[in-house]
């Protein structure tokens, strides 16, 4: 198997190119970053952003799943 197609191989299996996959992960990964922060926040100041974090990644799921 080429290397090009090792790249190729999963985005065109969910019916998407390379770049717009990597564009797509990459919003998500920015996104649950943020859920990530927003948890670590709430850790130390339980009364801020009860559930923002939640509810961020309900919709992660919800546009992961479309």
């Amino acid at each position: 198997m080429r290397l090009i197609e090792l790249f190729r191989e999963h985005p065109k299996t969910i019916g998407m190119s390379y770049l717009g996959h990597m564009v797509r992960a990459l919003a998500f990964s920015f996104m649950l970053f943020y859920a990530a922060l927003l948890c670590l926040i709430h850790a130390f100041f339980p009364f801020l952003f009860e559930h923002d974090a939640s509810n961020l990644v309900s919709l992660i799921k919800q546009k992961m799943e479309a």
